[in-house]
């Protein structure tokens, strides 16, 4: 207990978030709409913040979004890289490929 809550005390007195808007690839932001340790806000915050992005709200997902709702999480990852390969012209994703993992 006493660990975890200087781990917090830790995380709340740190930030990057002046420095989001120098992101200059293209960035999936997915979030539990039902978070109740980091705020949607944020999740909002580095959207309108990173220029590339895209924001995914995962409606009842708390905090664990990839442990709660692995496929859905799966199916938004591998939709964004997709379009990601259309975009760079690579309309296929091949075996092997970051993408078909």
């Amino acid at each position: 207990p006493a660990a975890t809550a200087s781990d917090l005390a830790a995380s709340a007195d740190f930030s990057r978030m002046d420095a989001v808007s120098e992101i200059d690839v293209p960035t999936l932001v997915i979030a539990g709409g039902a978070d109740q340790f980091v705020p949607l806000r944020y999740a909002h915050y580095l959207e309108r913040h990173i220029p590339k992005s895209r924001l995914v709200v995962i409606d009842g997902v708390g905090h664990q979004v990839p442990h709660e709702a692995s496929e859905i999480v799966s199916e938004h990852i591998r939709s964004f890289l997709e379009q990601l390969a259309v975009q760079q012209g690579d309309s296929e994703i091949k075996p092997g490929s970051p993408a078909a993992v």
